[in-house]
């Protein structure tokens, strides 16, 4: 079996079940399966991101961590790097996202999108068949600025 981390990717669409007491994550072929422990809210964004924190200026967005254009300084948003946090935000995430299906007995559907000429990194989750909302999203807070610092 295959770990979260082995099957997550920058540009990928992974479903999210929940079966009986297990989570079964797919992405197209590789999947992965863990234990279902639900919760009702994810974390806080900053303990999810402290790893990364850095001297960078970034902004994030999400309608599930309620943050809003939310400045925090980051290290630079290098491919490995966006990889690592999509692992750290979706790690948090799939217990409340795994409750929901549960709920709705529906699957969800994480799409993870990554802009290397910008750069930045969208992950959208929603269920199958529904509207889908903005799990994560980071970009450097001046694009312009960082590219002059270079």
């Amino acid at each position: 079996m295959r770990t979260f981390e082995e099957i997550n990717g920058l540009n990928r669409n992974m479903v999210l079940e929940v079966d009986k007491e297990e989570i079964c994550i797919k992405a197209y072929r590789p999947y992965t399966r863990m234990p279902f422990r639900p919760k009702k809210e994810p974390g806080e964004i900053e303990v999810v991101l402290a790893p990364f924190r850095g001297k960078h200026r970034s902004v994030i967005n999400s309608d599930v961590y309620q943050a809003t254009d939310k400045k925090i300084m980051t290290k630079r948003l290098e491919p490995h790097l966006l990889k690592r946090m999509a692992d750290a935000v979706l790690n948090d995430a799939i217990p409340f996202l795994s409750k929901v299906s549960a709920e709705e007995k529906m699957p969800i559907l994480i799409q993870t999108h990554h802009e290397p000429s910008i750069p930045e990194m969208t992950i959208t989750a929603g269920l199958i068949e529904d509207m889908q909302v903005v799990l994560f999203t980071i970009r450097y807070a001046d694009a312009k600025k960082e590219e002059e610092e270079e």
